[in-house]
């Protein structure tokens, strides 16, 4: 059996059939075309080659594929700012039966290789199993953490059909008593002199933009928000993203926006941001959120963050009612974040060292079912 390794044909209706059929049974959900379009056409960060999606074929059939998403990344040190041109190496699969033949290397290695000739500074990839996490440290993929998934229930009664169904009747009645007592108190109200906006995300693309470089301060790697970034990372097809942002007259100090896909009560927080990483204001937004998605019978709330060492995690905890758990395919599974730096030294900072990022709210429409 020869595997011939190519690009993909954008203009080829066959490849991207092929494409959608394998991400199916790979990961046992369905992508839409537009979905497909949005990740690999809708960017507008591709140095040279668009879309750069490596595949593997036998037999005219597609067994294999690894996709490489451009990003922007910002390192902030002493007031001054760099921006890395990146990739998200993403939709890594390999039909199961033709697994455990070198395919998954090799599509790495051609990835690899083809960022690098066209002079992109870093990869960056999320690994939720095993074997696809060998994979990639065995190419030189630096760990850097794990990744959390946090969940608030805004209605305690859909926390205990969760956790307590299989419980009788009167214990579970209880029980539900109790989660709305403590519901209550976990996310406290919280009083301030800010004015608070909810936004539709074209009207503060520019201050987004400000608040993450000119104004920034902080030291870190973080997500490069450029207004092109944003209007791209935030028109996924089938999720309608709304800021919540926090002034003090006309400065913005913090922001939080909230993915709310079609058809379901389930929000996410697809990005959050405060100056000088001030975690009060954090709460404040999440607050606000929670209380403007209770009166629209939202069912949750939920994120997923690096698992690093900064405040955020207070926040996103079982302090203020958010349930958190190592995100992955099954219950013992955990999604892993890792980098590959393309040059060397791409810059000073050390990319396996997770207090250094700052991306808070992963870019989730990448895991969120479709």
């Amino acid at each position: 059996m020869e595997i011939i390794y190519r690009f993909f044909s954008v203009d080829s209706d066959s490849d991207i059939i092929q494409w959608l059929d394998l991400h199916k049974i790979c990961f046992q959900r369905t992508v839409s075309r537009e979905f497909w379009h949005w990740i690999h056409m809708g960017n507008p960060f591709y140095t040279k080659t668009k879309p750069m999606i490596v595949i593997a074929e036998t037999e005219n059939r597609i067994v294999g594929s690894v996709s490489l998403i451009p990003i922007h990344l910002q390192i902030t040190a002493n007031h001054e700012h760099r921006v890395l041109t990146s990739c998200l190496v993403c939709k890594a699969m390999v039909h199961p039966d033709y697994q455990n033949r070198g395919i998954f290397s090799s599509l790495l290695k051609k990835g690899i290789k083809l960022t690098r000739e066209e002079g992109y500074d870093l990869l960056i990839t999320f690994s939720n199993n095993p074997y696809s996490y060998q994979g990639f440290v065995q190419q030189g993929f630096q760990y850097v953490t794990d990744v959390i998934q946090s969940k608030y229930y805004i209605s305690p009664d859909r926390l205990s059909k969760k956790y307590t169904a299989v419980l009788p009747g009167q214990i579970r009645k209880h029980i539900n008593r109790s989660l709305s007592r403590i519901y209550s108190l976990l996310l406290p109200e919280i009083h301030h002199t800010f004015r608070i906006c909810y936004n539709e995300i074209s009207e503060v693309t520019e201050e987004i933009y400000r608040i993450h470089f000119p104004d920034n301060t902080g030291s870190g790697i973080f997500g490069g928000r450029t207004p092109e970034f944003i209007r791209w990372r935030l028109s996924s097809d089938g999720i309608h993203f709304k800021c919540l942002s926090l002034w003090d007259k006309d400065k913005m100090l913090a922001y939080l926006i909230i993915g709310i896909q079609d058809r379901r009560k389930s929000a996410l927080i697809a990005d959050l941001f405060s100056r000088e990483n001030d975690k009060s204001l954090i709460l404040i937004l999440v607050n606000e959120a929670v209380t403007i998605l209770k009166k629209e019978n939202f069912n949750s709330f939920w994120t997923y963050l690096l698992d690093r060492n900064w405040d955020l995690s207070t926040i996103f905890s079982l302090r203020y009612g958010f349930i958190r758990r190592p995100s992955g395919a099954g219950n013992n599974a955990k999604l892993r974040f890792l980098c590959f730096p393309l040059s060397d030294p791409v810059c000073d900072a050390d990319f396996s060292d997770k207090n250094l990022w700052n991306i808070h709210s992963l870019d989730s429409c990448m895991f969120w079912p479709r």
